[in-house]
C-alpha cells in the first residue's frame, strides 16, 4: 500500500511506498470509560500496564492514520447501553480495516474478524479494534 499527500500544486504526491504498520505503543479507544464493559476495561488496562500511551483524537480516520504511520490500536468497543456497537460495519469499519489489512495489520470485533461478516441489513453497527498484529 502508498499513501500519498496533497502537495502545494494541489496534486497528489507520493508520500511513501510500500507501507507497513510499525511497532508502536499507543492506543485510541472510542466510547466514555464509564460506559465500557468488563472484557474491553481489561483489555485497556493490559495495554496501559505495558506502557501503551493514550492517543485518541475523537476521529476515527485520524486515528486509523495514526495507527498507519506510528502502530498501535484504535478501538471503539461494544458499550453498556450500545452492546452491538457504534460505529457502521459497511460505511466505516470495513473501508477503515481494509486499509489497515493492507498495511498488514488486523481488524476485529472482539472476537472475529469483520472483513468476514456478511451484513443482514446496511446500517449494521459493530465494536471495532484495529491495529497491528501484536496488539
Amino acid at each position: 500500500m502508498h499513501s500519498f499527500v496533497l502537495g502545494k500544486t494541489e496534486e497528489y504526491e507520493l508520500d511513501g511506498e510500500n507501507l507497513k504498520i510499525p511497532d508502536g505503543k499507543t492506543y485510541s479507544p472510542g466510547g466514555i470509560r464509564k460506559d465500557w464493559l468488563p472484557r474491553h476495561r481489561k483489555f485497556i488496562e493490559k495495554l496501559e500496564s505495558e506502557g501503551y500511551k493514550l492517543r485518541f483524537s475523537g476521529c476515527s480516520a485520524v486515528d486509523a492514520h495514526q495507527i498507519l504511520h506510528k502502530g498501535g490500536i484504535f478501538c471503539y468497543p461494544a458499550l453498556k447501553e450500545k452492546p452491538e456497537g457504534k460505529l457502521r460495519l459497511l460505511f466505516e469499519a470495513v473501508p477503515m480495516g481494509y486499509i489497515i489489512q493492507q498495511a498488514g495489520g488486523r481488524i476485529s470485533d472482539g472476537s472475529s474478524d469483520i472483513l468476514e461478516r456478511l451484513p443482514d441489513r446496511v446500517d449494521v453497527r459493530v465494536p471495532l479494534y484495529i491495529g497491528g498484529k501484536r496488539e
